[in-house]
């Protein structure tokens, strides 16, 4: 099983676990990050194997709608949810990121060993592609909890 967490926006996060081992993190543009999942998609053998995308869901409210790059945010997820379309055997969960900080907040993952760092990345941090990380995470513990067990009780390495 493939699992690709994705934190879309100006900063793009996305990371990709396989079986039980983190595969590729990123933090960056939108095209790079948009690049990367569709590679995660194509990088399979056969395609009856199973992928798995978590994606931050973005719901304009009032308040919100008055920041700047909500329409671009919006866009991102919707280019994300037409990469999944393309692909057979590839199912998306949205998830809020609320649900994601609290249940995996950066101590957690560091004693997972799933904190990403900004050298990782290249980048001057790493909290896209952390909360990446997180939407992967929390995706596998609700619906896939046996892959999750395995994968947090075994070895991983980058």
């Amino acid at each position: 099983m493939i699992v690709v967490g994705v934190d879309p926006g100006k900063s793009f996060g996305v990371v990709v676990l396989r079986d039980t081992r983190i595969i590729l993190v990123s933090q960056g543009t939108a095209e790079r990050g948009l690049a990367v999942i569709n590679f995660a998609m194509h990088s399979r053998e056969d395609v009856r194997e199973p992928i798995v995308v978590a994606c931050e869901s973005f719901v304009v409210t009032p308040r919100g709608g008055r920041r700047t790059g909500i329409a671009d945010t919006s866009e991102l997820v919707g280019a994300v949810k037409q990469l999944v379309s393309q692909q057979e055997n590839v199912t998306l969960y949205m998830q809020s990121s609320s649900d994601a900080k609290h249940s995996f907040p950066n101590k957690l993952l560091r004693q997972l060993y799933f904190y990403v760092t900004p050298s990782m990345v290249f980048q001057a941090d790493a909290d896209d592609a952390n909360s990446a990380m997180r939407h992967a995470l929390l995706c596998l513990a609700n619906h896939h909890a046996t892959v999750f067990e395995t994968l947090v009780n075994g070895s991983r390495s980058i």
